[in-house]
């Protein structure tokens, strides 16, 4: 029903136009009977043209509104596969980085207090990876807030 939703609307605006035009014909002009439709040429090509417009704009709407949300789906499945990636290189970084950490252990000369700050910042990365993945409202605000909270 959703894809219709706007079609359904202009398809009953239309008949309630068509109603109260006739009723007000009716009832405010004294025509004499009750025309469902109109015996004047210029009277039946006026309602017409108002009805075809206003179920041609639901149809119009209609299509303009999926193609925004195909459009929409499209950034979010791009937006996903984007995220996805960069967690899988950003973990690949991380497991090859404790390498690193490994070997810094071994070795004599190493400053092992800078160790420290290592783990600090490989934490640090950890969890913006993960707040980044749980991103609930995907826009350039909402990606901003979630990574880099105030």
């Amino acid at each position: 029903m959703t894809h219709y939703r706007y079609k359904v609307v202009g398809i009953v605006v239309a008949a309630l136009f068509w109603l109260v035009d006739s009723v007000t014909h009716k009832f405010f002009y004294g025509e004499e009977i009750f025309e469902w439709i109109p015996s004047s040429g210029n009277e039946l090509w006026m309602r017409t043209a108002i009805v075809v417009l206003l179920v041609s704009l639901g149809a119009y709407t209609d299509y303009h509104t999926a193609r925004l949300l195909r459009e929409e789906d499209e950034k979010l499945r791009v937006y996903t596969s984007t995220i996805s990636v960069s967690h899988h290189i950003l973990h690949n970084f991380l497991n090859k980085m404790q390498l690193f950490r490994l070997e810094a252990e071994r070795s004599a000369d190493f400053n092992k207090s800078r160790l420290a700050l290592y783990d600090q910042v490989i934490a640090e990365t950890s969890e913006q990876i993960k707040r980044l993945e749980a991103v609930s409202e995907i826009s350039e605000e909402g990606i901003k807030a979630a990574v880099f909270p105030s």
